[in-house]
């Protein structure tokens, strides 16, 4: 679920620990449900340290890390997030687990309390009481609206599909792209961005990290760093412009259309493009990317079904497949790779 939050960077308060005092404590911090404005740092939460005004069985909720909260905002897939209850205290409920939870075993209770999901993603609200019913929990469920093909009119077609970054909301399928049939809305230069069936998402490679394009020049097969990257030394005149037509954010339309969301609530730009991936999705120009999952076995050259679990060599090399590098290290004793010995 792809959730309306605002960035924590915006809060208009410093957010201090309520016992050590500890200031500026925004990310990967502790907030009581219950007590009013009652925040702890990582430090004294391990210690369970509180003031007189906490008691030790309100339910806590981690606020999530920067890193975290910005792989919210620039991937498919989202991290893992544990929520807590605020009226049960049950705890390690997921998004949707979350929501199901509040409104079939809460939903006649009438006391005041803290939105665990407003919390865990530090939005300044979730700092006052908010009463945890359909009216609030609803602003989490995202409206769900199926895309047509903008030239077959195709809808809820398999396989990948191509969103113009300059159309109000232009989509085609994939049989309608390779065919270069259009209508009178798109034109055929505009910069079209493919987009992969959700599944394909789960495992972080180059073909499913390497997908965005850029909406000024057209080249793709950017990551979200890289695409940043590109932007600034190549178009940081134009990015930093006033916006005076409809484009969309690349990363922002991938991530709504695979979740089923209007392309209005994020991925169309109302500032220059480079002061959006900076606000939105905390993206800086010289970032690198983490290293990637490999693909392809390094002694046959072909596909990866799997990473092996067994430690073979003593170095963090893995992307062989089993009988592969048993056969390499009954020939050769060391890692096809680096060298390293043979574990064992």
């Amino acid at each position: 679920m792809h959730i309306k939050i605002n960035s924590i960077r915006k809060a208009a308060a410093e957010i201090n620990c309520s016992v050590c005092s500890k200031k500026d404590i925004k990310w990967n911090r502790f907030v009581c449900l219950l007590c009013f404005n009652y925040n702890l740092c990582l430090k004294c939460y391990v210690d369970k340290e509180s003031d007189m005004w906490h008691r030790p069985y309100h339910p806590i909720q981690r606020v999530l890390s920067e890193a975290d909260f910005f792989k919210f905002r620039n991937g498919v897939v989202g991290p893992d997030i544990c929520l807590n209850c605020p009226f049960c205290g049950r705890l390690s409920l997921s998004i949707a687990d979350y929501l199901q939870h509040c409104e079939q075993k809460h939903g006649h209770e009438n006391f005041t309390t803290r939105c665990s999901v407003c919390a865990a993603f530090g939005k300044p609200e979730a700092r006052s009481m908010q009463f945890l019913y359909e009216n609030h929990l609803v602003k989490h469920r995202e409206p769900s609206k199926v895309l047509n093909c903008s030239t077959c009119e195709k809808s809820a077609f398999p396989g990948n599909r191509y969103t113009c970054l300059l159309c109000p909301e232009y989509t085609q399928c994939e049989e309608c792209y390779q065919a270069k049939r259009q209508n009178f809305q798109h034109v055929s230069y505009h910069p079209m961005q493919e987009i992969l069936p959700k599944e394909k998402y789960a495992t972080r490679t180059s073909s499913t990290v390497n997908i965005f394009r850029c909406l000024f020049c057209g080249d793709g097969g950017f990551s979200a760093n890289g695409l940043t990257n590109h932007c600034h030394k190549l178009h940081e005149d134009t990015g930093k412009r006033s916006l005076l037509s409809t484009v969309y954010c690349p990363i922002c339309t991938v991530c709504q259309i695979i979740n089923n969301q209007s392309l209005q609530a994020y991925s169309l730009l109302k500032e220059p493009l480079l002061d959006h991936l900076k606000n939105f999705h905390g993206l800086l120009p010289g970032a690198e990317d983490p290293q990637l999952e490999p693909t392809n076995c390094t002694i046959c050259l072909l596909k990866l079904d799997a990473i092996p679990t067994k430690k073979y060599c003593r170095c963090s090399h893995n992307s062989f497949h089993d009988q592969c590098i048993r056969i390499w290290l009954v020939r050769v004793p060391t890692c096809p790779i680096c060298r390293a010995h043979r574990a064992g």
